[in-house]
């Protein structure tokens, strides 16, 4: 009983040291950056432009999709590649759903994602013509 006591009161002890060194690190790397500026630096902050992402939306025929996990290999494959913004597809009606932003992939990467989990595909919709322009009116 009188070891578990002085085991408890130790480990309270090694706890208290911990988070007071932690504290005086933090202390100091916090001062630290204060004194390394000098007094008359200026400290000039420019202003960053966010531009929207325009997703474009494009739907496969994946013909081949016979079973409940097809689709899910079809979306997985699609969703790995990079600027997929999200991917359905759909045993029902045998498609693939993907809105991607055309400046990080192209459709030629979306058909091989989907070679890749064993399917063909073609391109059933889009409003968008592989090159990175809009074919819808307006846009």
């Amino acid at each position: 009983m009188v070891i578990l006591a002085m085991q408890s009161k130790n480990m309270l002890i090694v706890r208290s040291l911990i988070a007071a060194v932690l504290s005086l690190a933090l202390a100091a790397c916090s001062n630290q950056s204060d004194t390394d500026a000098p007094a008359d630096a200026a400290v000039r902050v420019e202003s960053l432009e966010i531009k929207p992402v325009e997703l474009v939306e494009v739907t496969f025929s994946v013909p081949d999709m016979v079973c409940l996990m097809c689709p899910i290999a079809v979306r997985r494959q699609l969703e790995a590649v990079d600027g997929v913004h999200d991917a359905i597809a759909t045993l029902s009606d045998k498609s693939a759903v993907v809105r991607f932003d055309p400046a990080r992939t192209d459709l030629d990467q979306l058909i091989v994602a989907i070679r890749r989990s064993g399917f063909n595909a073609r391109l059933k919709a889009s409003s968008h013509d592989g090159r990175g322009r809009d074919n819808r009116r307006g846009l």
